[in-house]
């Protein structure tokens, strides 16, 4: 075998130049291409390599001549060794890769070939993301968004789990959009709140509207309130505001300030206007509503955000209902 002293050895790879010129496939040397391939004919552009075509097609056929337009230029991006193949052996700008047979344009790139293009798998657009600032005169579109990717993640999650950027991410936005909306997470919820109730308070108002004697009218509005407060929404958020009323008392003071204070005078209208047709004699309607309400409405919600009872209104819940009014009213016949 030929001398390897004056021939420097580059271990874990190939080059181009070195195994063409290599009869006996020697360790290759970092001549460059003119050198190493001047005698197969045309002298090659300045500073040529050999592309991973050229190289793969000279292997296969000596006889082939190389001519100028089988070169790639040298000038790679980086000009050091780095790792192909995530990682498994090293490979130089320009040079063949003795693992793939390609020539790499930079250490870290995976070849570029055409029967790489023909079997490379298409990966499909990837869809644009509707993430920042929303367009002109679509801001209050997307505060209502806002509020709709909140409400069941606050509700699932409860109040100290659930995050700004789950609530983004459902709803499509920038947690950048959020905070230009409400100054806070705490903000956040007490919005979701206020929603939730101006979503149902106005069925327990139409209810409340309808004519009818004192007892109906508050049988009609004692339902329409269960049917609101034992939905799974309902019982969510009221566990919610007991689990957080001592860091977060404001939260009971919205559900007070819009649901209980709304609907108090509603029940008590109806007592006055009892009181004036002679339906009923009661001399505190104030008095008499905190009963109505404790006596018709507490314990059914009491079991249900315990989890002693399931959430909805079953036929036993109000049949309970039916007579828990009978009994209300016959109190106040007598005179409460």
């Amino acid at each position: 075998m030929p001398a390897m002293a004056s021939r420097p050895f580059t271990q874990g790879f190939f080059s181009a130049e070195g195994f063409l010129s290599s009869p006996d496939r020697s360790p290759p040397s970092e001549r460059p291409a003119s050198e190493a391939l001047s005698s197969w004919g045309s002298a090659p552009p300045a500073g040529a390599r050999l592309s991973s075509s050229s190289a793969r097609a000279i292997r296969a056929d000596p006889t082939r001549k190389p001519d100028s337009s089988l070169y790639a230029s040298s000038k790679g991006r980086n000009a050091g060794p780095g790792r192909c193949h995530g990682g498994s052996h090293r490979v130089y700008p320009r040079r063949l890769c003795s693992r793939c047979g390609f020539v790499h344009n930079s250490p870290n790139e995976f070849p570029k070939s055409r029967e790489a293009a023909v079997n490379r798998k298409e990966t499909p657009p990837r869809p644009p993301s509707r993430l920042g600032r929303p367009p002109r005169g679509s801001e209050g579109e997307a505060t209502l968004r806002i509020l709709a990717a909140a409400k069941p993640i606050f509700l699932k999650e409860g109040y100290e789990l659930a995050s700004i950027d789950a609530i983004a991410g459902s709803a499509g936005i920038s947690k950048k959009t959020i905070y230009a909306r409400f100054a806070s997470k705490e903000d956040l919820f007490e919005a979701v709140i206020v929603r939730f109730i101006e979503e149902n308070v106005p069925a327990v108002e139409q209810a409340a509207a309808q004519d009818g004697p004192v007892g109906e009218r508050l049988h009609r509005i004692a339902l329409a309130m269960l049917e609101v407060a034992l939905t799974g929404d309902g019982i969510a958020v009221r566990r919610i505001i007991i689990a957080e009323a001592v860091r977060f008392p404001e939260f009971a003071r919205l559900l007070h300030d819009f649901g209980v204070a709304r609907v108090a005078p509603l029940i008590e209208r109806c007592l006055e206007e009892g009181n004036a047709s002679g339906e009923i004699a009661v001399e505190n309607v104030t008095h008499a509503r905190e009963m109505f309400v404790s006596l018709t409405l507490r314990g059914f919600i009491d079991k249900a955000e315990l989890g002693l009872e399931r959430p909805g209104l079953s036929h036993v819940k109000r049949e309970t209902l039916k007579r828990s009014v009978d009994f209300f009213m016959a109190a106040c016949r007598g005179r409460a």
